[in-house]
C-alpha cells in the first residue's frame, strides 16, 4: 500500500510538472489547484512561481497531515524536494510566535461578567 501511495504521489508531481513545464510560456501568474483522489482520500496540490525561472509545487495530505513542498526548475524540469513535515502538532498549537493580546487573554475577557 505505502509503494502504490509513494507511486501515486510521484506520478502526480510528475505529471503537474511536465504540465507546468509545458504551459510556463503563459504571461499570467496565478494560483493553480490540482486535487487527486484515491482510496486513502483527497491529495491537494497548489501550484505557484517564485520566480520566472522556479515553480513551487506544495502538496497536502489531509489524512496524514502531512505537508510536502517541491521546486521544479524550469529550465531543466529538474523537481527538487524542498521540505517535508507533518503538521499535526503544529495544528494543536494555542499560540506560535503571537503578539498581545494572546487568545487565552481573549478567552479571558470575553468570560469576565
Amino acid at each position: 500500500m505505502r509503494n502504490f501511495v509513494l507511486g501515486a504521489v510521484g506520478g502526480l508531481v510528475l505529471f503537474v510538472g511536465l504540465w507546468w513545464f509545458a504551459n510556463s510560456g503563459a504571461t499570467a501568474y496565478a494560483q493553480r489547484n490540482v486535487a487527486a483522489y484515491g482510496e486513502q482520500g483527497e491529495l491537494t496540490t497548489v501550484f505557484s512561481d517564485v520566480d520566472e525561472r522556479v515553480g513551487l509545487l506544495t502538496l497536502v495530505d489531509p489524512r496524514s497531515r502531512v505537508v510536502c513542498v517541491y521546486h521544479i526548475d524550469r529550465a531543466t524540469g529538474e523537481i527538487s524536494l524542498k521540505s517535508v513535515r507533518n503538521v499535526n502538532w503544529d495544528l494543536q498549537m494555542m499560540q506560535f510566535n503571537s503578539k498581545s493580546p494572546l487568545p487565552q487573554e481573549i478567552r479571558g475577557m470575553l468570560d469576565q461578567p
